[in-house]
């Protein structure tokens, strides 16, 4: 049970309880007890599922791993369904849930993904020799993407762990799916 209440979605503007709906997620809604961020928040969120250069399977192999290395159960939870989608193995899926970067399961771009994204998180710098070998696998562009996809996901699950937010049922791809349609400003 979450450590506060939900706010009431019929007090807030038309708009964004449509928003709300489609994005359809606790941690949305959680998160509308700031009316003038959320909106901002889930396009974000959309942006990143629909227009980013960065590859999806490094995306969510990303996104998992900062859910579990921050202890965000409600960003793993999402997430595995989006990253199997995504091509990630169940195997590469199981070495990240323990967090596990040194293993035979992770192509060269995967494995380098992940150790910058361990130290991301670790921060708040990263090494030289890390940094330079990331570049090898990633564009200028896509290496300010995966940076964003980690603060992104580590921003929300602080709000899912500090407010205890209830899990959501993992819905398959249809978070994917919509965040996509917001992105390319199509709602419902």
């Amino acid at each position: 049970m979450a450590r506060i209440s939900y706010p009431d979605t019929e007090k807030l503007p038309a708009e964004l309880r449509a928003l709300l709906k489609q994005a359809n997620l606790n941690i949305f809604t959680m998160w509308a007890h700031s009316a003038n961020t959320i909106q901002l928040i889930i396009e974000l969120g959309a942006a990143q599922f629909a227009k980013l250069d960065l590859p999806r399977s490094i995306r969510e192999l990303v996104t998992l791993f900062g859910g579990r290395a921050n202890g965000a159960d409600y960003e793993w939870f999402q997430h595995v369904a989006l990253a199997k989608a995504a091509g990630v193995t169940d195997a590469q899926i199981e070495a990240v849930g323990r967090l596990e970067l040194d293993s035979a399961v992770f192509s060269p771009e995967e494995l380098v993904a992940l150790k910058l994204t361990e130290a991301i998180l670790a921060g708040p710098n990263v090494s030289d020799a890390l940094f330079n070998s990331a570049r090898k696998h990633f564009s200028d562009r896509q290496l300010v993407e995966l940076v964003g996809v980690v603060g992104y996901y580590w921003m929300l699950g602080r709000i899912a762990t500090v407010f205890q937010v209830d899990l959501d049922v993992a819905q398959g791809t249809s978070v994917f799916d919509a965040g996509v349609q917001l992105a390319n400003g199509k709602n419902g």
